[in-house]
């Protein structure tokens, strides 16, 4: 090591030192949590019992208070107890949970009560887990909510996420094992997302989400908060308790080599967002990232240690053994051979090899390249480690063959040329460079080319014999009277037709059905004619009628097209008579088609229906059970055979109303008892006739007292 690149590391050693030296007083002297209520710490570091018997409240709260302008990531490790959710008074029923909370108050509030450890803090933010059901307000099973100012209540306007948006929040949580909890703030969305698991996973799907100011709506415009997690048991009793893990821990790749880019990756586990990283490699070097990659320059046995710093002052730390192993020597042969030939590569210096060029694994291999080229092979040691060499493999060219063909006519005699070698012989039999064969058709002829070193190439020369020219023409066409047609013809540079005309493409507008005829020369002067015919087809008179003149809206009526034998209507249907069901005055058109030989020609026609409104509804928005207006209804006239459909629901989403009988209506009543006087949402549905299009609408209608 240069002197230079010595004193920066023997300084990069001592910052680190230093750093560490400031971490390690600060672990000494930090004390992040305190238990406030019944809530003792327990043996197992991080982690702290809230209730183990009757009448308990107790909480654990970080002394360190965040800052919610600022994101933030915890998880922990809930555990409920394992006495079940019985009935009040029974010696073995469970409760009553435990809730994580925010408040700016500080690390002595305990809950009241039996409020799932929440009750009476305020102003505060509460994710409430509760495990009995006492109140009139909570759901048959144990349950997760989000609240605020330590009111657990569901139904009240404290409550800020009820139960039911609850995804995937199992329906007893006192067995007795543990459960991981993570809460993630997020201040620029202003979202909290609540995830709940089991002991080792938690799901990729927010268990409950909530998106609000919470610090200007709950804080009053204060975003430092402590946060804890508090607990109580009421008239029963479980063991609840809650754990802050920090464990310091590491992977790195399975082989290490020298000179090769070695990834260490933290798997580090901490309740609170680590502040710090330290990795000392062993080798005299050091890493503050989270993630390092290192070069390790000699082989030999290295002790890796990472230590981690958490928000909470907890320190953790960890030693691995990381074995660097040489590469190998690896040395390959270089031949030279002639194009088409092929040469043995053999790698030696490892264990195993590959080849790049698709030549895969093996220490010798066989190759054949026509240009001069070189291959890779990797070598690999027992212990892993990798080196490379390079063959290069020289390939001497084949001649470079040049060949003068020939173009003639049917009968003539063609001249061939040969160069770029030695020696020559033809497919004739001929060896000069120079023959003239007389083809009857097109011929490639084949001559073998020997190079002065030797090497052999083939190649060959074509002679091109022209026949009369082969001829095409438009096919027969099938026009409408009075349209014209492009016919073309292909095969020639000279064309004469037998209307006069001489260009490739003509058009044409005969009245009668008409042969035309073409004479074609191309470019050798060779003749040959053809010809085609054009067939005219008259065009169709299309006609609508319809089976009434007048229909009530929403029913049907028959409309039938004719004067062809293809339709298609401006409704997409394709046959000659359509059903319709027209709400409005509608006009439909019809495109009718007359077709033969491949040719349609087409015309349309237009018919205006008109549509008359037999139906009228009204649907009131406020009744009272008694007097004249005492059934909540839809009145009106309507078409026989009409479908009905009529719910009613109150604030909460409950169904308390259902019928599909137009003679019944909602009399205020729930299972034969009076409801209260407010605001419900109906849902109606009503077809009139034969209509195909429902009327659906979704209102509000207030029961007046």
């Amino acid at each position: 090591m240069e002197k230079g690149m010595y004193i920066i590391s023997e300084i990069y050693k001592k910052v680190f030192f230093l750093f560490f030296l400031i971490l390690i007083s600060l672990k000494l002297n930090a004390q992040q949590y305190n238990a406030a209520g019944t809530a003792v710490a327990m043996s197992t570091s991080g982690c702290y019992q809230l209730t183990n018997t009757t009448g308990q409240a107790g909480a654990v709260w970080n002394i360190y208070m965040i800052n919610l302008n600022q994101a933030f990531d915890i998880t922990l490790t809930l555990n409920f107890g394992n006495r079940p959710d019985l009935y009040y008074g029974d010696p073995l029923c469970g409760a009553d949970g435990m809730s994580f909370i925010l408040q700016p108050l500080n690390t002595g509030t305990v809950g009241v009560g039996s409020g799932v450890g929440f009750h009476g803090i305020t102003p505060s933010l509460g994710v409430v887990m509760d495990t009995y059901h006492y109140n009139p307000t909570d759901p048959p099973n144990q349950h997760i909510s989000i609240n605020k100012n330590g009111d657990e209540l569901h139904g009240t306007t404290n409550e800020l996420v009820p139960p039911s948006a609850a995804i995937g929040f199992p329906a007893n949580i006192t067995d007795g094992l543990d459960h991981l909890f993570r809460l993630v703030w997020n201040p620029t969305t202003t979202t909290l997302k609540v995830f709940f698991g089991n002991a080792t996973t938690l799901p990729t799907t927010p268990t409950l989400s909530y998106t609000g100011n919470i610090v200007a709506n709950i804080f009053s415009g204060n975003p430092n908060v402590f946060w804890g997690v508090g607990g109580s048991t009421g008239g029963c009793w479980n063991v609840q308790t809650v754990c802050i893990k920090t464990t310091s821990n590491f992977t790195a790749d399975s082989s290490s080599c020298v000179g090769d880019s070695v990834h260490f990756t933290d798997n580090s586990v901490s309740g609170l967002p680590i502040q710090a990283y330290m990795w000392d490699f062993g080798d005299g070097t050091y890493s503050g990232l989270q993630n390092p990659t290192h070069i390790y320059n000699n082989p030999g046995t290295y002790n890796v240690t990472l230590e981690i710093f958490n928000s909470g002052g907890f320190f953790s730390g960890i030693t691995h053994q990381m074995i660097v192993h040489p590469k190998p020597t690896v040395v390959v042969n270089s031949p030279s051979i002639c194009i088409g030939d092929s040469a043995t590569l053999n790698a030696t210096g490892a264990a195993t090899y590959t080849w790049n060029n698709g030549l895969l694994s093996g220490a010798v291999k066989k190759v054949a390249p026509i240009i001069t080229s070189s291959y890779i092979v990797t070598g690999v040691s027992p212990f892993g480690c990798v080196n490379k060499d390079t063959s290069l493999v020289t390939v001497n060219p084949l001649p470079i063959i040049n060949t003068i063909g020939d173009t003639i006519c049917f009968g003539d005699t063609a001249t061939l040329f040969v160069s770029g070698g030695n020696n020559y012989l033809w497919i004739t039999g001929d060896t000069l460079q120079t023959i003239y064969p007389i083809p009857l058709f097109t011929t490639n002829y084949s001559v073998v080319v020997t190079s002065i070193n030797g090497c052999i190439d083939s190649s060959f020369a074509t002679v091109l014999v022209n026949n009369p020219p082969i001829l095409s023409i438009t096919s027969p066409v099938s026009i409408c009277d009075g349209d014209s047609a492009i016919l073309t013809v292909n095969g020639g540079v000279i064309y004469q037709w037998d209307n006069g005309l001489t260009s490739q493409n003509i058009s044409v507008s005969p009245s009668v059905n008409t042969v035309y005829s073409v004479e074609v020369t191309d470019v050798n002067g060779c003749k040959n004619d053809t010809s085609t015919s054009v067939t005219i087809i008259s065009n169709p008179i299309a006609v609508i009628s319809a089976d009434m003149d007048t229909v009530c809206s929403g029913n049907p009526i028959v409309l039938t097209a004719s004067g062809g034998n293809t339709f298609l209507w401006n409704t997409g249907e394709n046959s000659s008579s359509i059903t319709i069901y027209p709400i409005n005055n509608a006009t439909f058109n019809c495109t009718v088609y007359n077709s033969a030989n491949g040719t349609t020609c087409s015309n349309s026609a237009v018919y205006a229906v008109y549509a008359e409104n037999c139906n009228t509804l009204y649907i009131p928005n406020a009744f009272v059970p008694i007097g004249v207006n005492k059934i909540f209804k839809p009145i009106g006239n309507f078409s026989e055979g009409t479908e009905y459909y009529l719910v009613i629901y109150n604030r909460w989403g409950q169904l308390i109303f259902e019928t599909y009988n137009f003679d019944e209506g909602w009399d205020g009543t729930y299972n034969g008892k009076p409801v209260q006087a407010g605001v419900y949402v109906y849902y109606l549905r009503m077809r009139f006739g034969n209509q195909k299009a429902n009327f659906e609408r979704t209102g509000k209608v207030t029961l007046v007292e």
